[in-house]
């Protein structure tokens, strides 16, 4: 949960796997609703590697509630930083 009332302009993830299909990047408060969402073009990348995705907007995240960033591709995986 969030200690201080904010801004969140970007997350960092490990890339799961080489997929160059496009991605989401999205925000998702404590009762599952969406946030936000940032349709990404993926670049080439290794698996393992860390990708850091910058929002084309800050996400304002209020104080005590809990979050989830995931990202997430047109063939269903997803993964939680």
């Amino acid at each position: 949960s969030v200690r201080t009332a904010g801004y969140v302009t970007g997350i960092r993830y490990v890339e799961p796997g080489e997929d160059e299909r496009p991605h989401a990047a999205k925000i998702w408060d404590s009762a599952g609703r969406l946030l936000y969402q940032q349709q990404l073009k993926m670049d080439s990348c290794d698996s393992g590697e860390w990708v850091n995705v910058t929002f084309d907007s800050p996400v304002y995240l209020p104080v005590a509630t809990g979050y989830v960033a995931s990202i997430d591709n047109l063939y269903g995986w997803a993964a939680t930083p």
